[in-house]
């Protein structure tokens, strides 16, 4: 039992640790925050940047607490995906999942027609099962995957830079992806290589792939072939390999080399031809079970639907997508709404093209937000050829609080999820937004839980600096902090 003393000493203890929780608390006056924060701009030196901060009470009232520059064009990085999966989720709806269907032929009751949509979750398990399918009723299979694109279009990586295309984070985003693994996010369209040294130096080094497996040598001798560019190194040298794929067709160079006795490094790369490795890979399917194959183009809205499979909801899929930025993902939302669209309310001839038009008329319509404030060149933000203002992703944000806010719940949390896991530490939860990151450039857009207002919609752009990524996120974040804090009443 404790002492009468005992609990007014624990009562004080708890008391002290809560008024010292509370003095820690930053406090900053909203008359000081516009000279406050361009002192912190001035350790961006010879950058552009655009940054908006628009406070919102529990009565409706806004309180522009900074502004500089937000209606200017920048750079978005991955914030760009801002604006194409907010309009993909009001249109696409919360309960949208990407579905890959077998059909049947609308000309030829001897085959069925697999219809790949772009699932990014589809599976070699899935597709083995739906050529399962074909095989217990007999019937040739095949296989469209033109449902992104007409019959004049190929699959391109548009604006995206050379030096960006061999990682997994650029893997191509086409009606015939396949994931990598089973039950997994964010593999699909790559696959992992394992290389491991020779017994001696100067012998040929090994690789295999070992995600997706289950496949014989053979399989990948003829659809990924493998390229060295040096042997094995002495057990004394430096160790280290990278892998180039092949520009529009299967195979990779392995350049660097392993020393005598290095442990096998894996390595992850895209395919550069997504498509055709799908084609490979059903026809090696359809084979197994002596399943007839053809490729090309039977979808029939009209045709029966023998099987389908679907990935999860966008509850689960944009959740992912936005909370690691998975490129692929969004690219993959947008040409989804493109095909849903096209040659009906766009003017374009490809799913991408017609996406970002109707990505321009969904936010238009339904947010307010003008269509001549950005202008995406992709739907993921990895072009440097977007350009987005800080106002117009203020305006999208403000208008998915207020009509769709489950879908902020997406956006990483500061200190706890996503790409903010490790930013805000001292400030967990304080705020919930997208990050964005190419060379020179850093982003942050989403919502501040302000302790002095119901809530803060902001946008930072930072573009053409030369400091570390690291850097710019710091006084990014400082700034966040002081907003956080910010008192209207002094």
């Amino acid at each position: 039992m404790y002492s009468f003393t005992h609990l007014i000493l624990i009562v004080g203890l708890f008391a002290t640790f809560i008024l010292q929780t509370l003095a820690d608390d930053p406090h900053y006056c909203l008359s000081q925050i516009p000279s406050l924060i361009e002192n912190e701009l001035k350790k961006l030196p010879r950058t552009r940047h655009a940054l908006l901060f628009q406070a919102h009470d529990e009565s409706g009232k806004e309180t522009r607490i900074f502004e500089k520059n937000s209606e200017e064009f920048m750079t978005p990085a991955s914030n760009n995906k801002i604006l194409t999966t907010a309009a993909s989720y009001i249109d696409l709806g919360v309960d949208f999942s990407f579905k890959t269907t077998l059909r049947q032929h609308p000309h030829d009751q001897n085959k069925y027609c697999l219809i790949m949509n772009g699932n990014p979750e589809l599976s070699v398990t899935d597709l083995q099962t739906l050529v399962d399918k074909a095989a217990e009723k007999g019937k040739t299979l095949v296989l469209d995957t033109a449902s992104f694109f007409g019959p004049q279009s190929q699959d391109v990586y548009g604006t995206w830079e050379f030096g960006d295309l061999p990682y997994y984070y650029s893997a191509q985003p086409v009606a015939a992806s396949v994931a990598r693994v089973a039950a997994a996010r964010g593999v699909c369209n790559t696959f992992v290589i394992e290389v491991r040294p020779g017994a001696k130096e100067g012998d040929l080094m090994n690789a295999s792939v070992i995600e997706p497996s289950g496949f014989p040598a053979d399989f990948w001798r003829r659809s990924l072939p493998v390229q060295f560019e040096s042997t094995t190194a002495a057990a004394s040298a430096q160790s280290g390999v990278g892998a180039i794929p092949a520009l529009g067709f299967e195979g990779v160079t392995i350049r660097g080399a392993l020393a005598v006795g290095a442990k096998p490094e894996r390595l992850i790369v895209t395919h550069t031809n997504p498509t055709m490795f799908a084609q490979r890979l059903v026809s090696f399917l359809a084979s197994e079970r002596r399943v007839p194959f053809e490729l090309g183009q039977c979808y029939s809205r009209e045709s029966n639907v023998v099987a389908t499979v679907e990935s999860p909801t966008s509850l689960v899929l944009m959740d992912h997508t936005l909370k690691t930025s998975d490129n692929t993902y969004t690219e993959l939302y947008l040409r989804t709404l493109g095909a849903k669209y096209m040659d009906r309310n766009t003017t374009t001839t490809t799913a991408e093209s017609s996406g970002l038009e109707m990505v321009q008329k969904i936010l238009e319509h339904y947010l307010d937000v003008p269509s001549s404030s950005y202008k995406q060149f992709d739907g993921s933000g990895l072009s440097r050829w977007n350009l987005v203002s800080a106002e117009s992703l203020v305006d999208t944000i403000t208008g998915m609080y207020d009509h769709h806010r489950e879908y902020i719940t997406f956006f990483p949390e500061a200190g706890k999820s996503g790409t903010l896991s490790n930013r805000f530490m001292q400030y967990p939860g304080i705020l919930r937004a997208k990050t964005g990151t190419i060379t020179g450039t850093s982003s942050l857009s989403g919502i501040i839980y302000a302790k002095y207002f119901d809530h803060i919609v902001f946008s930072v752009i930072v573009n053409q600096s030369v400091l570390r990524a690291s850097e710019i996120r710091a006084v990014i974040d400082d700034i966040c902090i002081m907003v956080a804090y910010t008192d209207p009443s002094c």
